[in-house]
């Protein structure tokens, strides 16, 4: 008589003798394909901006007697492509400028004072929550081309819509040299400049693109400009050690770097 069969599971197999751990290899793979599928069709896949806190982003910078600003245009389409077209054409390159001052409040730039015309058209208003570095015009809603302003103060409620003013457009915001720009607010005469005083204007000698890594979260940027602004500081630090401190070399250096006296 044979011997009787109990099929079903033995030692080291599931039903057909198939190794247990080839079932779960099998198995992970399976679970690892529906998740992949889920992801891919029923996920919105995160953007870059929501992974890294840094990026490489393209900026502007007007160097002038005080110091060298950074403006990093964002969140303004229209605007940003009209800026970006007036900066490759070299409008601010000559005769151009800071001709308003009012600390506290504004600073404001351009070709105004030197009477220089727009080799582009006008751009229409666009808005933005971050409203730091702002395109100026007059009464006409349509009017803004050349001159921008850059708030020295919380001024979101002026730049926005009031009864038939459609607000002004903010295109971007200082990234680093901000002291540089209050700095100059606080050294010219308050308010506009007459034309035929605009040897007083503080001109851009020149303007450049730079790219640099930028803070992608409203808490890294907080920190990034606060460390920016203690930089473009001036001050200075008193060491007491002992001339053999093996570490003082090193944070002399470091002090330097950032522009310490040390």
């Amino acid at each position: 008589m044979l011997p009787h069969h109990r099929g079903g599971r033995g030692k080291s197999g599931l039903g057909g003798g198939i190794p247990r751990s080839t079932w779960i290899k099998y198995g992970a793979i399976g679970i690892f394909s529906l998740l992949c599928i889920k992801f891919l069709f029923f996920v919105d896949p995160l953007s870059v901006e929501d992974l890294l806190p840094f990026q490489n982003k393209t900026m502007y910078q007007f160097t002038t007697k005080f110091g060298t600003p950074r403006l990093f245009p964002k969140h303004a389409p229209l605007t940003v492509e009209h800026f970006e077209q007036l900066i490759s054409s070299g409008y601010y390159k000559e005769n151009a400028g800071i001709y308003r001052a009012e600390p506290g409040f504004v600073v404001q730039g351009g070709g105004f004072v030197h009477d220089k015309l727009s080799p582009l058209g006008n751009v229409q208003v666009e808005y933005s929550e971050e409203r730091m570095v702002v395109l100026a015009r007059n009464k006409d809603p349509l009017s803004g081309n050349t001159e921008f302003s850059i708030m020295l103060a919380d001024n979101s409620a002026i730049n926005a819509p009031q009864g038939t003013s459609p607000g002004y457009t903010a295109f971007g915001r200082v990234y680093s040299g901000y002291p540089t720009v209050v700095a100059i607010a606080n050294d010219m005469a308050e308010g506009y400049l007459a034309k035929k005083n605009k040897d007083q204007a503080v001109t851009f000698n020149s303007i450049d693109t730079v790219s640099q890594l930028a803070p992608t979260t409203a808490d890294l940027r907080a920190v990034s400009d606060a460390i920016h602004d203690a930089a473009a500081a001036r001050f200075s630090v008193v060491m007491f050690s002992k001339t053999s401190c093996p570490y003082c070399k090193e944070a002399k250096r470091t002090l330097k770097d950032i522009g310490a006296e040390v």
